[in-house]
């Protein structure tokens, strides 16, 4: 794959990932809903404190034996920390923040146990 097939890789993958995100605030799904807040506090974390390093990255080197660079974790993570430096930023943590918040109520309350 040459850089600009990654690159528009890279966007379907965090678009993807972004969409299960807003995706969690309309589940009843209890796994959902705990994997959704899991994935907010690490992306918010990563992008609130530009932190690069990554072990699933480590181990995705180790197991196919090739330089961190050419990592394909290394380089998504990387892509995406990336995003902090655009204009879109404030855009991104808006939508962490506020799924992080919505789905912390929903399982503090029980909200996500909905009655047909």
């Amino acid at each position: 794959m040459n850089a600009s097939q990654l690159i528009e890789l890279y966007i379907i993958i965090i678009f993807i990932m972004y969409i299960y995100l807003v995706h969690s605030i309309f589940s009843s799904n209890i796994f959902i809903i705990r994997s959704s807040i899991f994935l907010c506090i690490f992306l918010f974390l990563k992008l609130l404190v530009n932190y690069r390093k990554c072990t699933f990255s480590y181990l995705e080197c180790k197991l196919r034996n090739v330089k961190k660079e050419h990592g394909f974790i290394y380089n998504l993570c990387n892509f995406h920390g990336d995003l902090i430096y655009t204009p879109l930023n404030i855009y991104i943590y808006l939508i962490v923040l506020l799924v992080l918040i919505i789905n912390v109520i929903k399982l503090r309350f029980n909200v996500y146990t909905f009655k047909n």
